[in-house]
C-alpha cells in the first residue's frame, strides 16, 4: 500500500511566515521600547509626589486647616495664613488650601504672594475657574509687564486646550492607565487571540494614545520641574549685573511679576524675563512656584 505523500511547502510561504515573525518581533520590540520610555518619564514625574505624601501628619494638618478656615471667616487674615501654612507643612498640600492662601494674601494687599498661591493651586488643578479668575484680578495690579506663558511646540499648539485641562499628576495617571491597557491588549493578542484582536489596529491606537499622553506629561514636567518659575514677593526689587550689592544696577522689577530662575549663587539668584532681561536678585525677594 502506497503511503500518501505531503506536498512540499512552497518557498514563498516560508518567506512570508518569516516576514510575519519578524514583523511580530519588531512590533513587540517597539512596544517594549515605548513602554520603557513611558515608565521612565512617569517615574520621574511621580517621584516628588510619592516622596511628599509619605510625610503627611493628616490629623494635625486637618486641624490646622480648620483653624485657618475659622480665622478667615472672622477676618483674621494673618492667623488664617499661619494656620494654613502649618497645614501645608504637615503635608496637606491641597489645591483648596493653596487657593484660600491666595485669597488671604490678596485681602492683605500682598499681590505677589496671592499670585504665587493662585499659580500653585492652578498647577494642581488647571480647571479651577475661581483660582484662574482671581489670578487674573491679581495680575491686573502688577506694575510690570508679565511674561508670556511658554507655548507648546508649533505642531502641538492646536492641542493647547487639551494640554491645559490636566495637571502633571493627572497626565501621569492617564499615561499609566494607557500603558497598562497597551500591555494587556498585547498579552491578550499573543496568548488568547480573540477574534476582535486579530489585527494590529487596537495596538496602534493604544500605542499612539500612550505616546501622546507621555508627550503631554513630559511637557508638563519640563515646564514645572525643569524650567523653574518664580514670583516676585517684595514690593520692589533691584536687579543687578552680578550676585552682590556692589554690582551695577541693571533695572527694577515689582511685586507679582513672574520670572524664570536660571541658577543660584549664595544668597543671590540669577533670573531672566526673556530676551536680554537677565540679572541677579536677592533670593528672599522671590519665591518659586
Amino acid at each position: 500500500m502506497t503511503e500518501k505523500r505531503r506536498l512540499p511547502m512552497g518557498r514563498h510561504r516560508v518567506v512570508a511566515e518569516r516576514h510575519l515573525l519578524m514583523g511580530k518581533r519588531r512590533l513587540l520590540a517597539g512596544l517594549l521600547l515605548l513602554s520603557t520610555l513611558a515608565v521612565a518619564v512617569l517615574v520621574v514625574a511621580l517621584l516628588p509626589t510619592v516622596a511628599g505624601s509619605a510625610a503627611v501628619d493628616l490629623p494635625r494638618a486637618q486641624e490646622r486647616a480648620a483653624e485657618g478656615n475659622r480665622a478667615y471667616e472672622s477676618g483674621r487674615w494673618d492667623d488664617a495664613i499661619e494656620a494654613w501654612q502649618q497645614a501645608i507643612d504637615a503635608g496637606l498640600d491641597h489645591e483648596v488650601i493653596l487657593y484660600n492662601l491666595g485669597n488671604a494674601w490678596f485681602k492683605k494687599g500682598r499681590i505677589g504672594k496671592a499670585i504665587l498661591f493662585y499659580r500653585r493651586a492652578l498647577r494642581m488643578n488647571p480647571r479651577d475657574g475661581a483660582a484662574r479668575s482671581n489670578l487674573q484680578r491679581a495680575m491686573a495690579q502688577v506694575r510690570d509687564e508679565a511674561l508670556q506663558p511658554l507655548s507648546l511646540p508649533i505642531f502641538l499648539r492646536p492641542l493647547e486646550w487639551i494640554y491645559g485641562r490636566l495637571s502633571l499628576n493627572e497626565w501621569t495617571m492617564v499615561s499609566l492607565a494607557l500603558w497598562w491597557l497597551l500591555i494587556l491588549v498585547a498579552a491578550l493578542r499573543g496568548w488568547w487571540r480573540p477574534s476582535w484582536l486579530q489585527g494590529r489596529g487596537l495596538l496602534w491606537v493604544f500605542g499612539l494614545l500612550l505616546l501622546f499622553a507621555v508627550s503631554m506629561t513630559a511637557l508638563h514636567l519640563r515646564r514645572e520641574r525643569l524650567r523653574h518659575e518664580a514670583v516676585v514677593v517684595a514690593e520692589e526689587v533691584e536687579v543687578r549685573s552680578g550676585p552682590g550689592d556692589d554690582y551695577r544696577l541693571s533695572f527694577k522689577i515689582h511685586e507679582g511679576l513672574p520670572v524664570f530662575i536660571d541658577r543660584r549663587e549664595g544668597d543671590w539668584t540669577r533670573i531672566h524675563l526673556g530676551g536680554e532681561l537677565v540679572g541677579w536678585v536677592p533670593s528672599d525677594r522671590i519665591e518659586e512656584i
